[in-house]
């Protein structure tokens, strides 16, 4: 058999209700009960639930229904019935867990952390598992879900690959291949640009408890289409949902490549190329930028205030289009929908100054300057 339904078999089923209802009503708890205090005179007062109810519409239904021509139900034979049905188990178990793994993309928390390599795979993931710690989540009900390219990382990193030969025959049936900082893990197919997800059991909720396995059963009684035929048919009736994003994060890719980049050397921009501005500028997938930025003098072209013609800047291409551009600086508006230009430049004050770039009102990246040397008029030439 195929191994298919991984995430979804670690969902939780917690829920009052009849499912054939259609719908369920599914606890949501995002605080714990508050010990406090108790006044041996006067006791204690009573404290308000926070549990509150999320009504859940049973929603998917899902079915199969193949003819199998020229057999009756009796007749088809035992390879034709084996193969069909291990097909149909496969299908179906693969859309139930793409579903469930859509409600985990659906509601959660995106990952601060940057894109992920051979050298900060595991580190990447560590922390994302305490941030979901930190809500007081114990990790036995935790699970980390990795594409197969992130798995294909991971295998070169000591800590992870050293303990994957202690996972226990019980955990390897379940799907889990290893553990990280304790979290057992799962690979599995995440969908484009995904990397892993990192998620709270109790906070993931399946709802299935009504459904016809596939059977093979006979066309031809009762039917005046059908002659010597026969069908493989199966429904099923279910829901997937996620109670609270913080339960979950996400680790995308950024693809960075897509939204910036750096011109090339000879590129002019205000009267001044590249190379007269900066040297070796790489941008990270966080935003951060490395490199060197020269302290320029005479950038009349950039600006019409004698006191910005002059200091650090920094030049970058927009490989998003649009129609307006809106820059922040340190969180405060600089320039509001000024109209689109590819190539930019920004004038750099300090290492602590953060840019963001918005096309359309839709943020593309934020800039930050933390880890770039910025020279000064004492220590680089002038450029003119």
């Amino acid at each position: 058999m195929r191994p298919s339904l991984k995430i979804r078999n670690t969902f939780s089923r917690d829920y009052e209700g009849t499912p054939t209802a259609g719908a369920v009503k599914v606890p949501v708890r995002n605080t714990d009960v508050t010990m406090r205090d108790y006044d041996i005179k006067n006791g204690i007062g009573l404290e308000q639930s926070t549990t509150s109810y999320l009504t859940v519409p049973i929603d998917k239904n899902k079915g199969l229904n193949e003819l199998i021509d020229g057999y009756e139900a009796a007749a088809v034979p035992d390879n034709i019935v084996a193969q069909r049905l291990e097909s149909a188990a496969y299908s179906s178990a693969k859309t139930l867990e793409d579903d469930a793994i859509a409600a985990l993309l659906a509601k959660n928390t995106a990952s601060t952390q940057p894109d992920s390599t051979k050298e900060n795979v595991y580190e990447n993931i560590v922390k994302d598992i305490a941030n979901i710690a930190k809500l007081g989540v114990d990790k036995n009900r935790m699970y980390v879900a990795i594409s197969y390219d992130i798995e294909s990382l991971l295998l070169t990193d000591e800590k992870y690959s050293n303990t994957a030969s202690q996972i226990g025959a019980e955990l390897a049936r379940e799907g889990v291949v290893n553990k990280i900082n304790g979290v057992k893990v799962i690979t599995q197919d995440l969908g484009e640009n995904v990397e892993y997800i990192v998620y709270a059991v109790d906070w993931c909720q399946k709802v299935d408890e009504w459904k016809v396995n596939p059977v093979i059963v006979d066309l031809t009684n009762g039917s005046d289409k059908y002659i010597g035929a026969s069908a493989l048919k199966g429904r099923f009736v279910y829901e997937n949902v996620v109670t609270d994003a913080k339960a979950v994060i996400v680790k995308k890719k950024n693809n960075l490549s897509d939204k910036v980049s750096i011109p090339n050397e000879e590129t002019e921009l205000y009267g001044k190329t590249v190379s007269d501005l900066a040297s070796n500028l790489k941008v990270q997938s966080d935003g951060k930028v490395t490199g060197t930025l020269n302290y320029v003098t005479g950038y009349t072209d950039f600006s019409s205030n004698e006191e910005e013609q002059s200091g650090n800047y920094f030049p970058f291409s927009l490989e998003v289009t649009g129609t307006n551009m809106t820059f922040k600086k340190n969180g405060e508006v600089s320039k509001e929908n000024i109209s689109f230009e590819k190539n930019n430049v920004f004038r750099i004050t300090s290492k602590t100054d953060k840019f963001e770039v918005l096309v359309d009102n839709e943020s593309v990246i934020t800039f930050d300057f933390s880890e770039t040397e910025l020279k000064t008029a004492a220590k680089s030439r002038s450029r003119k």
